[in-house]
């Protein structure tokens, strides 16, 4: 089995167990017991999403092939060119596809188990029935809308009947959650089937084809000549940002008309509008998702500003200092570009402000997994090796006592399969005071697992894993076991127990 499978299986085998975990735990024990063993499936659920990372992380560059680039060059195969090229906006890339990939088993996940919720409306839900019969009956309110078009809240200052009201927030919650997924296809089919395809023309412009900057939505969209045509007459770029700065504008009217906060989401996060986005993003995975997908649509629509037409020195200027509220589509990101991190240790750091994010994802950086993904996502290796013995080392007074018990056996398993697989990510050459980290930290690690494998009497593994430790180690470790093994009068297999003690000896 290759490497890359083996970790798809890691992650794999958590999820099915997690699954089970929760299935056998639904409504069968007592409210302390059912809760304890949700939190552990809940446990296993966040392991599963590290290893998937470590997946991205180790997987290999994808070339952006030249027959995708057909002359005239576009928006969109400038960006997916930019990002391919670019190391900061792959990898920032890759954070967001993994980041969506999650979301998107947790749909699955919930599908399963509760049936289809997300998408489950009548044709025609959004069509605002309630407002248009009042309408019909010639009441007349100053708070509601005259006219049922789609641009009537906004152009009108005022507001649907509170049913078609909450009915739409509802949809909007529908596709914010299929966006956060990366469902773009499905949030558009939804808008169709509620009657508002209107709204698809907003979530995907240029006649329907998906913009964002990865070689998956270039396949995907295969040699479309519509946005071609569009550019090659007002050239590379002028309709991406008349659509950025449309988004933008309606996302702060939507906000200045205390609309609906999912409305407001979705079009803020076309535009990077990060302030109007986080508001809605409750959790750490989409606080992330939103800062990494916002600071890199701006890094591409930096590297596409080259492509407009050049303005007075005085405006830019003025753009930089902040005063851009008066510009148009022009000066675009600069509207948005005091919003965004510096980079992603910055983007990283933000996460960790309760001033900028919810209380709730300020709080989950403190959790074990979501730091084990952070330093991964920061490329630290050095500190996640720190982190990870500095969570598992025993305390001082128990450093003699091999037979102590152990107190999180799963984060030791967890992070000695960390420390195998950077062994055989960083095999081809590292920097020595990480390659030194590695064998020191990492055969403590190891070792560590190796005795508690021995104390839960899995001989017949202790020697796979100890074969990973140096020389020297591998023979103390046999010593202390034949010992332990004498002192406690242990019962041994003995046939799976001497496999294991002459691989360590091999």
């Amino acid at each position: 089995m290759h490497f890359p499978d083996v970790i798809q299986q890691f992650e794999r085998t958590c999820r099915n167990a997690s699954e089970s975990i929760r299935s056998a735990a639904t409504g069968k024990l007592r409210v302390v017991e059912e809760k304890l063993m949700q939190q552990n499936a809940q446990l296993l659920l966040d392991e599963a999403a590290s290893w998937s990372l470590w997946h991205i992380y180790g997987k290999e560059h994808e070339e952006l092939s030249g027959e995708l680039l057909v002359p005239p060059i576009t928006s969109h195969q400038e960006a997916c060119r930019f990002v391919a090229a670019d190391i900061t906006a792959q990898l920032c890339l890759r954070i967001i596809l993994w980041l969506e990939g999650l979301a998107s088993e947790a749909l699955d996940l919930e599908k399963k188990v509760r049936g289809p919720h997300v998408g489950s409306y009548l044709p025609s839900s959004g069509v605002w029935h309630r407002t248009q019969r009042y309408l019909k009956r010639n009441n007349a309110d100053s708070t509601i809308v005259k006219h049922v078009d789609f641009d009537a809240p906004t152009r009108e200052g005022a507001q649907l009947l509170p049913d078609d009201k909450k009915q739409d927030e509802l949809l909007l919650e529908d596709i914010w959650t299929l966006l956060r997924a990366g469902r773009l296809e499905e949030a558009s089919d939804l808008c169709r089937s509620a009657g508002q395809a209107w709204r698809v023309a907003t979530l995907c412009p240029f006649g329907g084809i998906n913009m964002f900057p990865s070689l998956n939505a270039l396949h995907k969209n295969g040699k479309y000549r519509t946005l071609q045509a569009m550019e090659l007459e007002s050239g590379v770029g002028r309709q991406w940002r008349l659509w950025k700065w449309a988004s933008y504008c309606a996302s702060e009217k939507i906000a200045e008309q205390d609309g609906g906060r999912y409305e407001m989401a979705v079009y803020a996060l076309q535009c990077s509008n990060l302030k109007r986005v986080l508001p809605i993003c409750t959790d750490w995975e989409s606080a992330c998702w939103a800062m990494a997908r916002s600071w890199l649509d701006v890094q591409v629509d930096l590297e596409l500003s080259q492509y407009q037409t050049s303005r007075p020195e005085k405006q830019l200027d003025d753009d930089m200092n902040g005063a851009q509220s008066s510009v148009g589509p022009e000066s675009w990101p600069y509207h948005v570009l005091d919003q965004q991190p510096h980079d992603l240790t910055a983007l990283l750091q933000k996460l960790h402000s309760s001033d900028l994010v919810h209380e709730t994802v300020s709080r989950a950086c403190r959790e074990q997994h979501r730091q084990i993904q952070m330093n991964l996502m920061s490329g630290n290796i050095s500190h996640l090796l720190d982190l990870l013995w500095s969570w598992l080392s025993p305390a001082e007074e128990n450093h003699n006592n091999t037979a102590r018990p152990l107190d999180d056996p799963e984060m030791i398993r967890f992070g000695a399969h960390i420390v195998l697989v950077l062994r055989h990510l960083f095999s081809d050459g590292m920097d020595d005071e990480l390659d030194e980290k590695l064998v020191t930290v990492g055969d403590l690690i190891i070792n560590m697992y190796v005795r508690y494998l021995f104390s839960e009497d899995q001989e017949e593994l202790v020697g796979i894993y100890a074969s990973q430790l140096q020389h020297d180690l591998c023979i103390t470790l046999f010593v202390e076991m034949m010992e332990l093994r004498l002192k406690f009068a242990y019962y041994v297999q003995a046939l799976p127990f001497c496999c294991g003690v002459s691989a360590i000896l091999i």
